[in-house]
């Protein structure tokens, strides 16, 4: 979740901020950023694929050091992307060569795309492509539950966009950057607080269910899900049913409650 409500700060913040401006970003910037995520994948996804997928399949330190070298490319180019920003900086750039973008646009396609799909549908299919590991599942947890909170914090940001202290900002000089850290995500907590606690029930139910019928996390861990399908091959075995049952009920109404009790 807290992968999942990073995807839809950025997200909802960029959407509801440029709602009606749009972006103008400079085309210098915006060409090398294109080839900085194609050699970012090249590099630090397609040339240390095995590497990723033992990672994936089985979570150890011993296949995280074999990740080192893709780590330190992943740097040396940010760095190196950062520095070549700098210095486009220093030059004098026309209007013209600007590029006008409406982040709300596309931001709100992808999300009724989204939606359009059950996200239940959407893991279960994610989750029987890759091998069964827990880094898999905060991926594609993080991948798919962004998107209701993503337009609930949209809706939040419209509004405090026409706020006096936002308008105060921008006339002062504040960054984008500096607006959504000092003005947008700290009025944005009391929004981010029950969606965040909601989804954590919303994924503990998820994983279960995965794991229940065998799509979850590697076999030999132990999971709520894992011993509840255990029921089934030992019937006589009412424990494996009752207790992480009531488990799973608890945490869910309890992290319900919370959520809830935030919202009031």
């Amino acid at each position: 979740m807290i992968f999942s409500i990073v995807i839809s700060l950025i997200a909802g913040i960029c959407s509801g901020y440029f709602a009606d401006s749009g972006i103008y970003l400079n085309r210098i910037k915006f060409v090398s950023l294109i080839i900085f995520l194609f050699l970012v994948w090249f590099y630090g996804f397609y040339t240390f694929s095995m590497e990723w997928h033992n990672l994936f399949q089985q979570f150890s330190l011993i296949n995280l050091i074999d990740l080192s070298p893709s780590f330190i490319l992943f740097l040396l180019l940010t760095i190196a992307l950062i520095l070549f920003w700098k210095l486009s900086n220093k030059r004098k750039i026309k209007a013209t060569n600007h590029i006008h973008l409406n982040p709300d646009f596309w931001i709100s396609l992808l999300t009724q795309v989204m939606v359009a799909v059950p996200q239940l549908i959407i893991i279960i299919a994610l989750s029987s492509l890759f091998q069964p590991s827990i880094i898999t599942l905060i991926i594609i947890f993080g991948s798919v539950l962004w998107v209701e909170p993503s337009r609930m914090i949209r809706a939040e940001v419209q509004r405090l966009r026409s706020e006096g202290f936002v308008d105060a900002a921008i006339v002062t000089g504040f960054s984008f950057r500096q607006i959504a850290l000092r003005h947008l995500i700290p009025n944005l907590i009391p929004v981010v607080k029950p969606v965040f606690l909601y989804g954590m029930a919303a994924v503990i139910l998820s994983e279960s269910g995965l794991s229940f019928i065998g799509l979850g996390v590697n076999p030999g861990t132990v999971t709520l899900g894992g011993l509840m399908a255990q029921a089934k091959e030992n019937i006589d075995a009412w424990w494996l049913i009752l207790f992480p049952g009531s488990c799973i009920f608890f945490t869910i109404l309890s992290l319900s409650a919370l959520s809830e009790k935030n919202k009031s």
